[in-house]
This record gives structure tokens, sequence and C-alpha cells, in this order.
């Protein structure tokens, strides 16, 4: 059982960390499944009209950003450095968990928000 002394604060810790990897790859899978070869024409995704040439891959790209910044904003709520480093264990429990279902974009999401300037500035909390 999880320790819940840390509060409201931090309480993504209190999931384990194997089922939100799963829940991650099961989001994933799915967005992933729209996608049509013809999405990744001419790099649609980067034009003006990327909405109607590339809908999903922008759908996906818009999803790991959010989870990345999601990430770090779970690293950031709490008020503490050993209450943050308690979110930053757990983040590397659940990017490992990723990395064995082979779900790499979401590993990299959360890679992204352990290595955001707001969260590397962090030197109390990476001690």
């Amino acid at each position: 059982q999880r320790n819940t002394s840390l509060g409201p604060a931090s309480s993504i810790v209190q999931l384990h960390p194997k089922h939100v990897a799963e829940e991650m790859a099961l989001l994933d899978g799915e967005g992933l499944r729209l996608i049509c070869v013809e999405e990744f024409r001419d790099c649609g995704w980067m034009k003006k009209n990327k909405l109607q040439i590339a809908p999903h891959i922008v759908r996906m790209v818009s999803s790991f950003n959010n989870l990345a910044l999601a990430c770090t904003a779970e690293i950031l709520k709490p008020s503490t450095a050993a209450q943050r480093a308690q979110v930053i264990m757990y983040l590397i429990k659940v990017s490992m968990e990723c990395l064995a279902l082979c779900n790499f974009n979401s590993l990299r999401a959360v890679l992204a928000s352990l290595q955001s300037s707001s969260v590397y500035r962090l030197r109390e909390t990476w001690k």
C-alpha cells in the first residue's frame, strides 16, 4: 500500500505505475490507429490547413504535449522538495513501465517533462 500522508498534491503517486502506463498505451493505441497513410504526405501536420490534412497526427501531437505538461504540473504541485522528488521517482517508474510496453510515445512525453526547464531548475529536488 502506498503512503497517503502527502495529501492531495501528490495524488497521482497513489496509482500503480503499471496501471498508469497501461492506460497511456491504450490511449496512444487508439490515437495511432486513426492515422491514415495520407496524413503523412507532404508533412501535412506542419501546414496552415493541418486540421484538414492531418487531423489525427495533430491530435496525437497535442496529446503528447498535454501529457508532458500534465507530468510537469504534477512534479511542480508539491510544496516540498521531498514531495517533488517522490513524484519524479514515480514518473520514472511509469516511464519504465511504458518502455516495457513498447509505448515510446508516452515514454518520451514523460521524459520530456523530466527534462523541461521548469523541472530541471529544481536543484533541491534533484539532490
